[in-house]
């Protein structure tokens, strides 16, 4: 990032620019070099700083939180429009929200009939990313979350695997993938790795 706030231009790092994003830097027009990048220089105002900041895949601090316990609330549409909200784990892949529920479930049924979602993370009334969601039945991508799960919930994994693992090998599970909407706040997260 170079600016001309002074005397002279100031070199800065990507990451200097996203922490002074983050700590709510007070720029009224920020020049951005982008010369490796495209060649070109950009001129952006305070106002289109939250889009930038999303396209420079920084995960704030509240989305972080809410990520933490590896939950959400998921809620999907009933046949008659009304939200319905229902708490799940959650893992992340590649900026995608995923989670295992059994395919003959009502959340599996409500994707089916009407994609767009909202995930509300960490709590019911959390941090709000709506998106489009997918049922996933192969086999690979039910033993990735499976994985996640036994790690970002190790102890009530002990009890809920066995069923779990089950279901998986029976194909009665399915993953519900949720692509959430541009700009995506996940882009390039996994968590947790497995």
């Amino acid at each position: 990032m170079l600016t001309e706030d002074g005397p002279g231009p100031f070199e800065y790092a990507p990451e200097d620019y996203k922490r002074a994003v983050r700590l709510g830097a007070n720029f009224q027009v920020i020049r951005i070099t982008l010369g490796k990048l495209w060649g070109v220089t950009l001129c952006i105002a305070h106002s289109d700083l939250a889009a930038l900041v999303a396209k420079c895949e920084v995960v704030t601090p509240e989305l972080t939180r809410a990520l933490k316990p590896h939950k959400q609330w998921f809620g999907s549409y009933k046949k008659s429009g009304e939200l319905k909200k229902i708490q799940v784990w959650l893992t992340v892949n590649q900026g995608r929200i995923e989670f295992l529920t059994a395919a003959a479930s009502y959340k599996a049924k409500r994707v089916r009939r009407n994609p767009k979602v909202i995930c509300f993370l960490g709590r019911e009334n959390g941090p709000a990313l709506p998106g489009l969601a997918e049922l996933v039945t192969d086999r690979d991508s039910s033993e990735r979350v499976y994985r996640a799960y036994r790690k970002s919930h190790p102890f009530l994994m002990l009890f809920l695997g066995r069923g779990i693992r089950k279901r998986i090998e029976s194909g009665e599970q399915v993953v519900v993938r949720v692509q959430p909407d541009e700009p995506n706040p996940l882009a390039g997260v996994t968590d947790p790795i497995v």
